[in-house]
């Protein structure tokens, strides 16, 4: 949620002019940054740190789901009499 951020429209007004920008430019420039929804750095870091934890939760769902189909595809070699890493070949097929 973006916080309102005061700062001081006339001194950009004149800072605007002063780099070329006509009165009514500036002044309209610095109109429509007042009114508009900027991010702090607070929001920001808020931000930042929201998505940090849902990145970690996402690795530990990640990593859990590999481990419970690690733990299937052994167990699914174990019932068809083969060992994960074992040379065995099914019948009819050459190597």
């Amino acid at each position: 949620m973006a916080t309102a951020v005061a700062f001081d429209t006339l001194k950009l007004a004149r800072r605007l002019e002063a780099a070329g920008f006509e009165h009514k430019q500036a002044a309209d420039m610095a109109e429509a940054m007042a009114v508009a929804e900027l991010a702090t750095k607070a929001d920001i870091e808020r931000l930042a740190s929201a998505t940090k934890a849902d990145l970690a939760a996402a690795r530990a769902e990640t990593k859990a789901d590999i481990e419970r189909l690690e733990a299937s595809t052994k167990a699914d070699l174990r019932e068809f009499g083969t060992s994960p890493g074992s040379q065995d070949r099914s019948p009819g097929v050459q190597g």
